[in-house]
């Protein structure tokens, strides 16, 4: 189900993308660092898109402190809404904005979306981020758990989520 072996050990032999395609959870939470990527190798977003859009068993990415940013999560977002059927995504303290909630919240609109659990803690979503996520949340029927402690929420974000 977990992939026994350190991210960085199969980074440094080329297997990281091909053991994605065949776990059911990937845990970066033991301070295995994807963000960290050389000239001519996938970003450690570009890696967990790919496992999404062709792992189908695939539901849990625990990917906390990953800097991936907005860019990352873009990429993530866009493999959510293929087929994916991913129940929790822990993305805190990755560096996320507003274009990045927005990317993740039109995802999470589509069809066929499976997520239950969403953890965004401890990033800069700020009041914008939170419009976009109450959006989400207004047509998502699955997501049950949002984590948002630590983004700078206003008295806006807190009114657009509570009216979600």
């Amino acid at each position: 189900d977990k992939c026994p072996i350190p991210f960085d050990k199969l980074r440094k032999a080329n297997a990281v993308g091909l053991v994605l395609r065949f776990v059911r959870s990937v845990d970066l939470q033991d301070g295995s660092i994807l963000a960290d990527s050389k000239p001519g190798e996938l970003s450690g977003a570009a890696l967990l898109a790919d496992a999404l859009r062709r792992n189908p068993v695939l539901t849990e990415i625990l990917a906390c402190g990953q800097a991936f940013g907005d860019a990352g999560v873009t990429m993530l977002a866009a493999s959510l809404g293929q087929g994916s059927r991913l129940q929790r995504l822990d993305l805190s303290s990755n560096g996320i904005g507003e274009s990045g909630a927005q990317a993740l919240s039109e995802a999470l609109q589509g069809p066929g979306v499976q997520l239950s659990l969403l953890n965004l803690s401890a990033n800069q979503l700020g009041d914008s981020g939170c419009v976009y996520l109450a959006e989400m949340l207004r047509s998502n029927q699955t997501v049950s758990t949002l984590e948002l402690q630590r983004n700078s929420v206003g008295v806006k974000g807190a009114h657009a989520l509570a009216d979600a």
